[in-house]
């Protein structure tokens, strides 16, 4: 988890995801990497970013 945050905050959206997938492939009940999974999934895409 810390390591997708920095990634997220170093503007390296790619990673973040990965590190996210990773996360939720290992604990997919937990709520807290869902949502971070989805909010990498809109970082890293343009027309989710302008909206």
């Amino acid at each position: 988890m810390y390591l997708a945050w920095s990634a997220a905050r170093r503007g390296d959206y790619k990673l973040h995801e990965t590190y996210m997938r990773s996360a939720v492939r290992l604990n997919p009940d937990e709520k807290q990497y869902q949502d971070e999974y989805l909010e990498s999934l809109q970082n890293q895409y343009v027309l989710y970013r302008i909206c």
